[in-house]
C-alpha cells in the first residue's frame, strides 16, 4: 500500500504560512519578554529605610 502526501495542495500551503506566521510571532514575543526580565529599572521600586542600613 502507497501512501501519497501532497504537499502542494492549497490547504497544506495555508497551514504553512499561518505555521510560519505563528512561529515568527512567538518569537518575537518572547525575545521582547525576556529583554524586559533581563533590564534592571534605574530606580529601585523599594528604597532603603535608614534603619535598616545601620549595622
Amino acid at each position: 500500500m502507497v501512501f501519497y502526501l501532497n504537499l502542494n495542495s492549497k490547504n497544506d500551503r495555508k497551514m504553512n504560512y499561518y505555521f510560519q506566521i505563528s512561529l515568527l510571532l512567538t518569537t518575537t514575543i518572547a525575545i521582547a519578554q525576556h529583554k524586559v526580565i533581563i533590564t534592571p529599572p534605574e530606580v529601585s521600586p523599594m528604597p532603603m529605610k535608614p534603619e535598616m542600613t545601620e549595622i
